[in-house]
């Protein structure tokens, strides 16, 4: 992951921090921070959930 993607990543995760997740159970299963990245950056096929998956491990 790039610097550039790494500082909106924080930025997206400082501007989501006050939401509230309405889910509950298993439907908990992934992060609601992860869901939401996914959807504004348009994911739109497994491979590309997949990549940013991946690209999260690396973070790490």
């Amino acid at each position: 992951m790039t610097t550039v993607e790494t500082t909106i990543t924080a930025d997206l995760k400082s501007y989501f921090a006050t939401l509230e997740d309405p889910r509950n159970g298993p439907a908990q299963l992934h992060k609601l921070l992860d869901i939401i990245i996914i959807a504004i950056c348009g994911a739109n096929a497994w491979t590309e959930i997949e990549a940013f998956e991946h690209a999260k491990f690396e973070m790490r």
